[in-house]
C-alpha cells in the first residue's frame, strides 16, 4: 500500500517533512523543510531546512496582513503538488528586514505552496503581477 501512505507521510519533530523536488530558488540544494509555526508567534512561522541546518526562512501568513491578496495557482503547480482540494492547500511567504521587524518586507511575487496531505511543497514565481518581491509588512511603520 503505497509505503504506508509514505510512512505516514515523513515528520521530524512532530512537523510535517515538506518535499520541495526543485528545492528553493538560489537554495536549489535544500530539498526537505519543516514549516514551524508556534501559537506564541503566529502569524510567524519558520521553514526550516532539513538538508542544510543553517538554512532557514521566517515565513508568514500573507492574508493575515494582505485581505486583498490573491492569484491563480499555475496548472503546472497543481499537476507537480498533485492539488485536488483546496483544503490541503497552505500557501506563505517569506520575510525579510534588515535592521527591526518594523522594516519588514515580503516577497509577495514568490509565495511558497505547501500540500498539507502530501507533504509537496514549491515556491512559485508569479508573472503578470503588480505584487512586489519587497512589499513592506508594516506600512505604518514605514511611513513614519
Amino acid at each position: 500500500m503505497r509505503r504506508q501512505a509514505e510512512e505516514e507521510l515523513q515528520q521530524a519533530d512532530g512537523n510535517l517533512i515538506y518535499h520541495f523536488e526543485e528545492g528553493l530558488p538560489g537554495f536549489n540544494h535544500c530539498k526537505r523543510f519543516v514549516l514551524v509555526e508556534e501559537e506564541a508567534n503566529k502569524p510567524f512561522g519558520t521553514l526550516q531546512c532539513l538538508d542544510s541546518e543553517e538554512t532557514s526562512f521566517v515565513t508568514v501568513d500573507p492574508f493575515f496582513f494582505f485581505k486583498e491578496y490573491e492569484f491563480e495557482l499555475p496548472d503546472h503547480a497543481t499537476k507537480e503538488l498533485q492539488l485536488v482540494s483546496s483544503q490541503s492547500l497552505l500557501i506563505r511567504v517569506i520575510v525579510s528586514w534588515r535592521e527591526s521587524l518594523g522594516t519588514a518586507t515580503v516577497n509577495l511575487v514568490a509565495p511558497v505552496i505547501l500540500n498539507t496531505d502530501k507533504g509537496l511543497a514549491k515556491q512559485i514565481i508569479l508573472s503578470n503581477t503588480s505584487y512586489t518581491a519587497r512589499h513592506r509588512l508594516f506600512a505604518q511603520e514605514a511611513e513614519k
